[in-house]
């Protein structure tokens, strides 16, 4: 069975329809939106190129809309869970990466571009590592392989419903005894809008300090 491939999204409709149409010409059709509640156009436009949808009743956050794709795939016997932005930053023809390194055992892969950051979130990276005693390079990145075992821990585990959901949901991980990889790809620059995570730096101090707490409260 090919991955499902879970796209969260809130207000993309300038980027969808581009990210749809390349995962299907690289033969990744079986493709699932759940529709955060957009007030754009957005889940008419997915609804016109025919892929599966989902639509919340008001919006929950990414995670929130992600372990609906998790519960999704476990109903539809799926294996793997394939999560990519819908901002047209990650790249689809990188997913075989991904996958490859479910294959060599990794039960979380993470499609890393430490690269793209700016200085405040390397500092916040730094931290994150510091303090949380994980070794990964690229803590925000949402393009993520997810195996069976991982995907049916995270769709019933209601503590990692978090607002910010990147490094929360590796503590979890950690904790679990999942093992987590990182694989390096590309992604392209912004568009259009602006990040969701590091808007400004009064978020990038508000994220730090919610997942400080994180850290604190479920240990090293």
């Amino acid at each position: 069975m090919h991955p499902l491939v879970v796209i969260p999204v809130f207000n993309e409709e300038n980027t969808i329809e581009s990210l749809i149409n390349e995962l299907l010409a690289l033969g990744f059709k079986d493709i699932l939106i759940i529709d955060d509640a957009s007030e754009d156009s957005s889940i008419e436009i997915a609804k016109k190129l025919k892929v599966e949808t989902i639509s919340l009743p008001f919006n929950m956050g990414t995670w929130s809309a992600i372990r609906v794709g998790f519960k999704y795939a476990l109903d539809k016997d799926y294996d793997q869970v394939i999560t990519i932005d819908a901002d047209g930053q990650h790249i689809p023809n990188d997913i075989p990466k991904l996958l490859n390194g479910l294959r060599k055992g990794f039960d979380i892969v993470i499609g890393a571009c430490p690269q793209r950051a700016n200085m405040a979130k390397k500092v916040c990276w730094w931290l994150f590592r510091k303090f949380s005693g994980l070794k990964i390079n690229d803590f925000t990145s949402g393009f993520r392989a997810y195996s069976k075992s991982a995907f049916s821990k995270f769709s019933t585990y209601n503590g990692a419903n978090l607002e910010y959901q990147d490094v929360g949901v590796l503590i979890m991980a950690k904790k679990f005894g999942l093992k987590i990889g990182e694989v390096p790809v590309e992604m392209k620059s912004r568009t259009w809008g602006k990040s969701k995570v590091f808007p400004s730096l009064k978020s990038i101090l508000r994220y730090f300090l919610i997942t400080f707490t994180i850290i604190m409260v479920k240990g090293r």
